[in-house]
Order: structure tokens, then C-alpha cells, then sequence
């Protein structure tokens, strides 16, 4: 099943090099814990021996199934990762029908990583029963922090067969911690790598054939402290030396402070005849070389002999078997490093020669933007990085990635660009950093303006627009001159980006009915036809506010409907809204487990796309409405607090930090926590920026003068909010008038509370979104009752009555001073634990195997930090848990 792109060598052990030392201890290490742990991580600088160990194993422990993955810094995005991940096990698994292998064929930009981890889990669960190692070599040449998440996630939810084999210089940024507590994880360090004085004398003596005496070898030794690349660069400077040579050269080792391998590398390099050097110090640009690479950028037809040549010589090359013929190739990082250091310094003037024969020979594709960069090629990689950002762009979404490489590019080079500009600004709007992007998107508005282009003016006016919170209306004009004057160049995806922005502007001006028609225009936009584009731009634009436009529930349907039918395969962005259209119509209709389910997929998807700061904060929204409305308090005050602390300096995100702290408030006033109450009443006027953030002071002044026994001024403030919430109804928070209800009833003026709270429920049935009422929390409880037992709307008033009862189901649940939460199962099998039940009990009554239900058990009690089922039961208890 192989990708076509993917060099199957990438799959498949490095041969072990020849006068390899057998280190039978080491290695009986690193086999019992790839054989009992989920991870075993071996870190350790470069030419530690890390890949050497790695591949002793499927040599000295034949019956040990391996799958094998070579990483290299061309892999670094979810897509690739995912793919190598998927092909090295099928392969290794050939029976395994997995059928998370299909959905890695979605563009990177439609992919959903996270459901194809999931997916692939549950392939290995279902046929994989026998234990299995997969191992990731060189891991450090990754950097894309959604690839650390995917792993974190894999980590977290490995199947009990599957193990996982970690090489790297450098420890990644997966939560090790937790592992480390968990007794999940092995480490090798180079502690344990570094040949000791005894390993040394073997290697050299008797596997290299040296006749150093005990001097010599403690010299060695202590010079290379332990390693290995070094000791075999000494061994092969040495080799020609005669014994008085030998003797100076220990001698200036012993006295020299300068860095080993510089030293070695560079006897290495001297000895080499002139085309061996030439070959070496040019091909030293390539992370892997191929004969048809080394051609292309040595211009030298002799270049695959060459290749042969340097890997029979032992110059650092690293090859993998031999397949069909052709092999790649891969230097030493440590030999690598330093040839480049000598390319620069002798022949620095070829460099950009070199890199453009690389990018040439490897097309328009990321690889080859990074030789124009390192080769400085800046109008070579500007115009590359150029046509890669045209489609994300008219998409309303650009890969991070493109971030590193215009912060490589030179600002003269940029300046001269108005679409890199663009590009930057675009990366720093998605990103949340809207002040930040205004001065690169002005600069691209003057370049298009005076390059005539006129569809760049119109896309640099539009991102104008969005970088301010709660869009800037001044840029409007020239949209609206341009959109009329030239409706030819607008494609679907512009209109829609267009009527979002006419949206956003007439509801922050309290123009409904503007904003209601533009809303329905762009999703008009969308539903005309089959394009991506558009349906893209308004899933990127998905949010609670939409619910309370002019049909807005009916749109939002209409639009998830669409979306399922016309891009049912899709696993990337439009997924993304649809998950979100899902969890907004959810939990506008109350059926609120689902609306918190779905909203945790829509975050954790955001999540793995990075730079999605509107979506992301709106699914943080409804997952916290949601949790509010199931009384999940405890769980819904451990999650806002988090997301408040970690919300930082974003300003997509600070602007919008008053309706979590209004979330945050509703909670504390159901649960009469009156001090925090009022400490976050205090952070919300601070925080509020837009009138109806403002509105919530009112709602909280109001909840904490009940708290003093001051109901006049509670209703005083209460009916103030509820005007300016009428004026607004861009509600992310709850009613005001259930809030005043719920005042009113525990004050004792149930008539009163009852009329208010009748009003509510009937206006938000007759819209079909009687979840509304479920914002308030818990204390409308008694309302929802007296509305049954006098008939007002029953059947509503009961559909929420049970969902508010029922918990909306099985939930997430927080572990109070941890960052752990037990996830809805882990729950269940806990409440049936506590209850006495045996594993075999729980077994059929969740209707799973009992081995599953030993996982869940196993799970539950690494994430309590306790041992035994009946510890865990305390220790719910200490921790005041109710499950």
C-alpha cells in the first residue's frame, strides 16, 4: 500500500556497520523495555549510537515483529507523518485491513489527523492482537507541534500490542511527564549509550585491530567521552598513521581543546582525493541522496559511482538496503554538519549554484523551497512560495508553515512582494495576532494598488477588515467600490469572505437585519454550487452569534445538511464545520450531550490544524455552555480557569475572554460561590471591550447583590441587562430574563420568577431553540418543574427538565490538581468499580470484553496515581468526586 512518493527504503532497518561491538547487556535493556513499555525513548546527541542500537534489535531478536520508520525534515507535517506511520505497520501487518490507510488520501488541507489516529487504533485493536514494535528513527528533525500532539494522543490511547520506539537528540514535546509517573516509559540517555574505557579498549583493539596501549586508550577514551562517532573517526584518521605519527596525534589530542569531531572530520576530508572532496562537500546540501539528486547538483555524470564509492570507503553514509536497484543515501548528521561548515567556508560562492540545481531537480515542492532559502535564492523561493500560497489564500486558510519560511525571507525581498504581504498578514490574523497583521496587510494594499492588481486589493482590504476585534468597518467602502465595479474578479470564495464581512460589520453596528441578509447571502454562496471554497470560508466561519440572525438555526442546518452530502469523505477543514454547525445546532435545541460531544471533536480538529483562533474559541464556547447546562460545575470551573490562564496575549482570544469569564459567573452563582463570584466580576468588567460583554457586569452586579440580600437592586440591575441584551441578541452567554427568574424564585416571589421565566421559554420554543433556557445552569431546575405543573410549553419545558437531570449522559471528568481527565468511559467503569462490581460484572454490563475492561482499569488508575481499584475509590471520595 505504499505511497508512491515514499522511498520504501524509509521502511527498512539501516545495515549494521561492519567491526560493530556486540553490547548483549544494552541490548537486552532496550529489548525488555520495547517488549513491556509503551514508549521507550532513547535521546541522546548525534552519532550516540541511538540508530545503531535501534537496528541491532531485529537482528539479536529475529522473532520480534518491527515495523521501521527513517525520518528525515522532510516529513514534518501531519499528512506525510500520518502516511509513513500507516504504510511501515501495513506493511509489517499485511493481513490487517486497516481502513485508516483510505483516509490519509484527503489534501492536507482536508485531512482530520486526530479521527485517523482514532481510526488507526482501532484497526490495531481489532487485528493486531500480537505484540508488535513500531519504531520512529530520529524523531528531532520534526517540528510541527501538531505531529506531537497525534503522538501524545497515540500515547495516550495505545493499544496494549503496540510499542513505540523513539530516537532522537532531543526530547520531543509529548507529555513524558505523565508517562514517566505512569511507569509507562523507558529511557535510554547517553548515560547509557557511551562506551565505557573496557568497550573502548574492545573497539579499537580487538573489533578494529589497534595496538594501543592502556595510555592510548584511556586518552581515547577520555576525549570522547564515551562516543562512539568519535571514537571511530580517531580509529580511521589513525589507520595510515605509523607509530610516531600516532604518537603526536594522541599527544595534540590529549592537549587540545578543540571539538573532536572538527578535528577528525577534517583528516577524513584532506585524505579524500580532489573529486571525492568535491563530491562530498557539494552533495553535503542533500538530507538524503539519491544518484539522480547527486547528478542534478554536481552536474557530474560520475556522481552514482561516486555515491558507491564514499559508502564502500565507511565516509559516513548510511544506506538501506537495496532495492530494485536504487538506494538512498543519507550522510551522518555529525559528517554532514561539518562538510557544510567547510562548503561555506571554502566555497561559499557555489552555494547558491548548488541549492538552485536542488530545488530544479525537486520541483515546486517544500523540499525545494528549502534550498532556495538556504541558498538564498530569495526571489527563487519568494515565487515558489508564492504559487503553494495562492490556493490557501482564496481558501481563507494558510498552512503554518509558510510562517517559517517568510520569517527566512529578507524584508527587502518581501516588501517587493505584496503577496507575501498578504500571505504574513493572513498567518497573523488566523494565528489571533490581529494588530499585529495590520501594518504587513497595508503594505500588501499599497503593492497591489500600484501594481494595478486589482483582485490583490480586494483580498488585502478583506483581511484589513478582520484585523481588528469585531472587524474594522473603515475598509468596507473600498470593498464595496471594488466588488461593484469589477463583480468579474470576485471569485464564490471572495463573495462569501465579502458577505461574512458586511455580516460581522452590521451586527456590531446593531444592524440585524443587514447582517441577517448577508449571512444568508454568503451561505447562499455556497449552497449555488459544489465548490470548496466558499463552504470552506463559512465553516471557518461557524460560531454560536449565528443562531440568534434572522433564520439563522435554519441556515446553520441547511449548511451541515450540504456539507455531509456534497464533501462526505472530507476529513479536513470542512469537516471542521460541520462538527461546529453540529455542536451550535446541538445545543440549540438542547440535546446537549451530543452538543458537548461534538464540540470536543471540533476543538481537538482545530487543535491539530493550528492557526484556527476564531474556530477554536467558538467551540470553546459551546463546550462550555454545554458543560453549564449539564451542572458539570467542578469540571466546567477546572476547564475555563485553564483556558483563561493559557489564553496569553492573543487579542482573537482576549477579546472574547469576558464571555468565557460570563460563563465562568453563571457557574459560581449556581453553585452560591460568592467570593470567586465576585473576584470574577471584578476580571469581567475589566476584560468586557464590546457593549454586549458590557452587559454581563449588570448580570453579576445583580447576582452578587442577592448575595447581600438586596433584591431590589439585583431586579434594578437584571432588567438593565435584559434591555441591553434585547438591543444585541448576539447571545453567547445565557438569557438574562432566566436569570432574573431564577432571582426571583429563590427570593421567594415565585409568581413573579414564573412569569419572567414563561416569557423565556416560550419565545425560545416558538424559534426552535429552547437549549437557550439551558445556559443558566441547575437553578432553573424548579422553574422548569413549575412550568410542567401549569402547563406552560410541558412537552419543552420537560424535554429540558430531563436533559438538565439526566447530566446530558456519560461526561468527561476532571481530576481536581491534575491535567488529567478520565475520559465518558473511563467514568462509567469507574461509577461501576465504586459500586463493587468485578471487572467481569463491568464486563457485561457495557457490553465489551473484559480485557477491554481491564485497559479502561489499567487507564483509570495511572491517571488517579493510585494502585488498586479499592485506592481509587478513596481517592475519588478524598478528592469530594461525585460520579
Amino acid at each position: 500500500m505504499t505511497a508512491e512518493w515514499i522511498p520504501r527504503t524509509k521502511f527498512i532497518p539501516p545495515q549494521l556497520p561492519q567491526g560493530m561491538l556486540q553490547r548483549p547487556e544494552l541490548l537486552n535493556t532496550l529489548y525488555q523495555a520495547v517488549t513491556t513499555r509503551r514508549l521507550t525513548l532513547v535521546s541522546a546527541q548525534a552519532g550516540a549510537g541511538k540508530t545503531t542500537l535501534a537496528a541491532a534489535l531485529p537482528v539479536v531478536y529475529p522473532d520480534l515483529p518491527l515495523a521501521w520508520i527513517s525520518i528525515d525534515s522532510a516529513d514534518d507535517d501531519p499528512l506525510t507523518f500520518l502516511t509513513l506511520v500507516l504504510t511501515a505497520v501495513q506493511e509489517l501487518l499485511p493481513g490487517c485491513q486497516m481502513t485508516s490507510v483510505n483516509l490519509t488520501t484527503a489534501p492536507e488541507a482536508e485531512l482530520d489527523p486526530l479521527r485517523v489516529v482514532g481510526i488507526f487504533i482501532n484497526d490495531i485493536m481489532t487485528c493486531a492482537p500480537e505484540p508488535f514494535l513500531l519504531v520512529l528513527d530520529d524523531l528531532h528533525t520534526l517540528n510541527d507541534r501538531r505531529i506531537m500532539e497525534l503522538l501524545d494522543y497515540l500515547l495516550e490511547h495505545l493499544p496494549p500490542s503496540m510499542h513505540l520506539l523513539i530516537t532522537t537528540r532531543h526530547d520531543p514535546s509529548l507529555s513524558l511527564a505523565r508517562l514517566r509517573a505512569r511507569g509507562q516509559m523507558v529511557e535510554l540517555r547517553m548515560d547509557q549509550l557511551q562506551f565505557d574505557k573496557d568497550e573502548t579498549d574492545a573497539l579499537l583493539r580487538q573489533i578494529m585491530g589497534f595496538a594501543l596501549d592502556e595510555k592510548e586508550i584511556a586518552v581515547l577514551a577520555g576525549r570522547s567521552e564515551g562516543w562512539v562517532a568519535a571514537l571511530r573517526l580517531l580509529a580511521l584518521s589513525m589507520n595510515s598513521l605509523s607509530d610516531a605519527e600516532r604518537e603526536q596525534f594522541l599527544s595534540a589530542l590529549g592537549a587540545s581543546n578543540q571539538y573532536i569531531f572538527d578535528y577528525l572530520a577534517d583528516e577524513v576530508l584532506r585524505r579524500q582525493n580532489a573529486d571525492m572532496r568535491q563530491f562530498l562537500l557539494q552533495t553535503a546540501i542533500l538530507e538524503e541522496l539519491t544518484s539522480t539528486l547527486c547528478t542534478a547538483v554536481t552536474g557530474d555524470n560520475n556522481a552514482p559511482a561516486l555515491l558507491r564509492e564514499t559508502f564502500r570507503q565507511n565516509l559516513f553514509l548510511t544506506r538501506c538496503r537495496e532495492i530494485d536497484g536504487n538506494s538512498n543515501y543519507r550522510y551522518h548528521a555529525l559528517f554532514r554538519q561539518f562538510l557544510l561548515s567547510e562548503l561555506r567556508l571554502r566555497y561559499a560562492q557555489e552555494l547558491p549554484a548548488l541549492h538552485l540545481r536542488a530545488a530544479e531537480a525537486l520541483g515546486n515542492s517544500p523540499q525545494a523551497i528549502r534550498h532556495c532559502l538556504e541558498g538564498r535564492l530569495w526571489l527563487e523561493a519568494a515565487e515558489r512560495i508564492e504559487m503553494l500560497a495562492r490556493e490557501q489564500l482564496n481558501r481563507s486558510y494558510v498552512n503554518p508553515r509558510f510562517d517559517g519560511w517568510l520569517k527566512a525571507l529578507p524584508s527587502t525581498v518581501k516588501d517587493e512582494q505584496p503577496l507575501l504581504q498578504l500571505l504574513a498578514g493572513r498567518l497573523l490574523i488566523q494565528s489571533g495576532q490581529l494588530s499585529d497583521a495590520k501594518p504587513a496587510l497595508e503594505q500588501a494594499l499599497a503593492g497591489f494598488r500600484a501594481l494595478g492588481d486589482i483582485r490583490g486589493e480586494l483580498n488585502a482590504l478583506m483581511f484589513l477588515n478582520q484585523s481588528k476585534a469585531g472587524n474594522d468597518p473603515t475598509y468596507l467602502p473600498d470593498i464595496k467600490r471594488l466588488m461593484d465595479s469589477h463583480p468579474e474578479i470576485a471569485s464564490p470564495s471572495e463573495k462569501a469572505i465579502y458577505h461574512i464581512a458586511l455580516m460581522w460589520s452590521a451586527i456590531f453596528t446593531q444592524d440585524r437585519a443587514a447582517a441577517s441578509e448577508n449571512w444568508q447571502q454568503a451561505a447562499a454562496v455556497a449552497l449555488a454550487g459544489d465548490d470548496p471554497g466558499p463552504f470552506q470560508i463559512i465553516s471557518l466561519s461557524m460560531t454560536p452569534p449565528l443562531l440568534f440572525l434572522q433564520n439563522g438555526l435554519e441556515i446553520i442546518q441547511d449548511l451541515v445538511t450540504a456539507l455531509g452530502e456534497r464533501f462526505p469523505h472530507d476529513e479536513g477543514l470542512l469537516r471542521l464545520g460541520r462538527l461546529m454547525g453540529e455542536s451550535i445546532v446541538a445545543i440549540a435545541v438542547g440535546r446537549i450531550a451530543e452538543a458537548e460531544q461534538v464540540a470536543e471533536k471540533a476543538l481537538g480538529l482545530s487543535r491539530v490544524f493550528g492557526q484556527t483562533a476564531w474556530t477554536e474559541l467558538s467551540a470553546q464556547l459551546a463546550l462550555g455552555n454545554a458543560l453549564l447546562a449539564q451542572g458539570a460545575y467542578a469540571n466546567l470551573d477546572n476547564y475555563l480557569r485553564s483556558l483563561l490562564a493559557t489564553m496569553g496575549s492573543i487579542e482573537s482570544y482576549n477579546a472574547r475572554r469576558a464571555d468565557m469569564l460570563g460563563i465562568l459567573a453563571q457557574s459560581l452563582w449556581n453553585q452560591d460561590k460568592w467570593l470567586e463570584l465576585a473576584k470574577v466580576h471584578h476580571e469581567l468588567v475589566q476584560s468586557a471591550i464590546f457593549d454586549e460583554q458590557k452587559m454581563l457586569g449588570d448580570v453579576t452586579s445583580g447576582m452578587l447583590a442577592i448575595s447581600e440580600g438586596r433584591v431590589d437592586k439585583a431586579v434594578e440591575h437584571l432588567r438593565s441587562a435584559i434591555n441591553q441584551q434585547r438591543q444585541w441578541r448576539m447571545m453567547t452567554n445565557a438569557d438574562v430574563r432566566v436569570t432574573l427568574a431564577q432571582i426571583l424564585w429563590y427570593s421567594g416571589s415565585q409568581e413573579a420568577a414564573l412569569r419572567e421565566f414563561s416569557a423565556a421559554l416560550g419565545d425560545w420554543s416558538k424559534r426552535d431553540m429552547p437549549g437557550i433556557i439551558l445556559f443558566s445552569g441547575q437553578k432553573s431546575i424548579p422553574l422548569l418543574k413549575a412550568a410542567i405543573d401549569a402547563e406552560i410549553y410541558p412537552d419543552t419545558a420537560q424535554h429540558l427538565l430531563n436533559q438538565m437531570q439526566a447530566g446530558g449522559g456519560a461526561r468527561h471528568l476532571t481530576i481536581p490538581g491534575s491535567a488529567e481527565s478520565l475520559t465518558p468511559r473511563e467514568v462509567e467503569v469507574l461509577t461501576l468499580i465504586s459500586s463493587g462490581m468485578s471487572n467481569r460484572a463491568i464486563a457485561k454490563e457495557l457490553v465489551v470484553s473484559e480485557r477491554t475492561v481491564k485497559t479502561h482499569v489499567t487507564h483509570i488508575l495511572a491517571k488517579l496515581q493510585v494502585r488498586s481499584r479499592t485506592q481509587a475509590v478513596s481517592r475519588i471520595r478524598e478528592l469530594g468526586i461525585s460520579l
